[in-house]
């Protein structure tokens, strides 16, 4: 039994050396070459700056194309709760048609807005319209698919 006992731990010591040598080897060899690499590490620092530099050039032209293509886009403004089909196509004549503008109203347009829609400016504001569109952009953002509600909307009136 004994003999056994010693047996094992003979194979467990030369398993622990031969795990130290293999080890020291590596290390030795990965410390060389990262050592003998510096150019290497500053050419793959040079890389990723010019990745991150076309990905700020991208960033710069999708702005770009969003500003030019902002006239031509619209949003659902039916989503926002007091908007109607009736009162979506008026704003839409007035050239209210996307959650940006109307998120953008000050107190002059509301009260513009509601005497071209025959409304109280009271009522753009206690339905909130602005909040509304300023979460609706924010959600529509966010999702990129422009469809920021499912929700029914409710009718004019």
């Amino acid at each position: 039994m004994w003999f056994l006992i010693g047996e094992i731990f003979v194979a467990l010591l030369i398993a622990a050396v031969i795990g130290l040598v293999v080890g020291w080897l590596l290390g030795w060899v990965t410390g060389r070459a990262s050592r003998s690499g510096g150019v290497a590490g500053a050419g793959s620092d040079a890389a990723a700056d010019g990745i991150e530099a076309q990905l700020a050039e991208r960033d710069v032209e999708i702005e770009r194309l969003r500003a030019e293509l902002a006239p031509y886009r619209s949003d659902d403004l039916k989503l926002i709760n007091g908007i109607g089909p009736v009162f979506e196509r008026t704003l839409n004549a007035m050239g209210y048609s996307t959650f940006d503008q109307v998120a953008a109203w000050t107190r002059e347009e509301i009260r513009a807005v509601a005497a071209e829609i025959d409304l109280f400016p009271d009522r753009i504001i206690r339905d909130r319209w602005v909040e509304q569109a300023e979460a609706l952009m924010a959600r529509s953002a966010a999702h990129d698919d422009g469809q920021a509600s499912e929700s029914a909307p409710e009718e004019d009136g």
